[in-house]
């Protein structure tokens, strides 16, 4: 999966799979609306975070709001030796929130 229409159609088999959505936008950001089960670690704060956790996905899909974020967090998580990691970087929240997508 490479964009936010994929996640969409993919929903319910990652929801109830081992994958992880990481939303890397600000707290702000995402308290404003997320896709429903994603985890938020802004961009910002991953090169001095442990990323251990990210190991027991299968995929961890990284998301932000138009796709920049999520490639610098996608980076720096390949970076630490992670081979798991999925950047969405075609379009991101603003792409689910155009098209009336679900959120919390």
């Amino acid at each position: 999966m490479k964009n936010m229409e994929e996640i969409y159609q993919s929903l319910s088999s990652i929801q109830s799979g081992n994958t992880l959505l990481l939303d890397v936008r600000s707290p702000e950001e995402y308290q404003g609306g997320h896709i429903p089960g994603s985890v938020n670690i802004p961009h910002t704060e991953l090169d001095n975070k442990s990323t251990n956790e990210f190991e027991d996905y299968s995929d961890v899909y990284v998301y932000c709001q138009m796709g920049g974020r999520a490639g610098m967090a996608a980076d720096v998580l390949a970076r630490k030796g992670l081979k798991n990691i999925h950047c969405i970087n075609e379009n991101g929240m603003a792409y689910w929130y155009q098209n009336s997508y679900p959120t919390e």
